[in-house]
């Protein structure tokens, strides 16, 4: 491949990636509620809404509520869950309900619950969210429909101007289910259909709401519509920690990495795949015009030794005893008649004789010996542990007598 064909093939995938930058939509807004995220749907000042109200500068956190033992174990705080949807386990649930009835409070903003909290909350939802649920400032540009508060006392009297799209779901008023906690309506939207909840659980409270854009800093920066995230807000326990659990909605992966800001555009995402498919057709074009190293011919190799030992381990994966010791016994007579000249034949206490005479082993070892060799010649059951005591011996009197002499 000629290196202009190369230089071209840069200088294309340069452009590709640049006008891919250039003509990305503007109104791509996807929400996040990140406390870094400056769109329209991120969590920057909802992030500093939860510093003035708590007196607190809030963490966000990155990992299950379950995990977070200073979390749990620490004074009471704040929770603050805010997603697409909640996607805690029942377990998070537990630690997390423990922790509201010591008296902390927790609020959880979602479209989406698991159905274990639906069923013990009456967290049921009605509406269309797939079909009003909105990603870009583009579709809020009328406000159709508002939020009122049904308490009056410390809430915002007037209704509050609020996109219908923007709140696609609520609370169902006739949900079923087996909680015993009895839920209070706090918000309704224009159809008087509850948007948020309240929950006492013990010494502490749970605020759970229908419609987390009203957090993000399109609605918190509204002047006609920041009275209702104020207003819940104020809710918060005063000089005490604040936790955001960012966990649950942006992942633990799509948090740490920085491909998510290359994926998550369709123009860069495309740019990617037209980059890889070029590097792809190099390989297979480029690749083929080049002439290819003969791989060195491995050298001969004994393999006697690796032959051995495979067999010897099949024999005794198989529980073959009685015939591993029987041939080390053999062996054990070919060693005695080649450097001694002595001869054993079968279970004959004279041929023991003759190794006392000529060797004087240890009495220990050879009737550790002698022991074996009973056995290998006699119908008693050879177990595991038998055959390795043998081993051993055999071994020690290997390395006291060899090459014909003592040790």
């Amino acid at each position: 491949m000629s290196k202009g064909f190369k230089y071209g093939i840069a200088i294309a995938l340069l452009l590709v990636l640049g006008l891919s930058w250039l003509f990305q939509p503007e109104d791509s807004a996807p929400e996040t509620w990140h406390r870094a995220d400056k769109q329209a749907f991120g969590g920057y000042v909802l992030h500093r809404y939860l510093a003035d109200y708590s007196l607190h500068e809030p963490k966000s956190m990155f990992i299950p509520f379950k995990e977070d033992e200073a979390a749990q174990e620490g004074p009471n705080a704040n929770l603050i869950f805010i997603g697409h949807g909640i996607g805690i386990t029942e377990q998070d649930w537990e630690a997390i309900e423990a922790k509201i009835s010591e008296g902390s409070t927790a609020l959880m903003v979602a479209y989406q619950w698991p159905q274990f909290l639906v069923d013990y909350l009456n967290l049921e939802t009605d509406g269309g969210l797939m079909e009003e649920a909105i990603s870009s400032v583009e579709k809020l540009s009328e406000l159709e429909g508002s939020i009122h508060f049904k308490e009056l006392q410390s809430y915002p009297q007037n209704k509050i101007p609020y996109p219908h799209k923007a709140m696609p779901l609520s609370f169902k008023v006739e949900a079923a289910g087996d909680s015993s906690l009895e839920a209070r309506v706090l918000a309704v939207n224009g159809a008087d259909k509850p948007v948020l909840q309240s929950y006492n659980i013990g010494e502490g409270r749970l605020l759970c709401a229908a419609n987390p854009l009203a957090f993000s800093n399109y609605f918190m920066m509204k002047e006609e519509t920041r009275a209702y995230p104020s207003a819940v807000l104020s809710n918060l326990l005063k000089d005490a920690p604040t936790y955001h659990y960012e966990f649950y909605h942006l992942g633990r992966m799509e948090a740490q990495t920085p491909m998510r800001a290359l994926l998550k555009p369709i123009s860069l995402r495309g740019a990617l795949y037209i980059l890889l498919a070029l590097g792809l057709i190099y390989l297979l074009f480029g690749g083929k015009r080049r002439q290819r190293i003969i791989p060195e011919k491995a050298s001969f190799e004994n393999d006697n030794l690796e032959f051995l030992n495979s067999l010897s381990e099949l024999y005794h994966r198989n529980a073959h005893h009685r015939n591993l010791l029987e041939k080390r016994m053999i062996y054990f007579q070919d060693f005695l008649q080649r450097n001694y000249r002595i001869r054993l034949k079968g279970e004959a206490q004279q041929n023991f004789d003759e190794v006392v005479r000529k060797l004087e082993p240890e009495p220990e070892l050879l009737g550790r010996i002698r022991k074996a060799w009973m056995i290998a010649y006699s119908e008693t059951e050879v177990s595991a542990s038998s055959l390795l005591e043998a081993e051993k011996a055999l071994q020690e009197f290997y390395q006291a007598h060899q090459y014909g002499r003592k040790h």
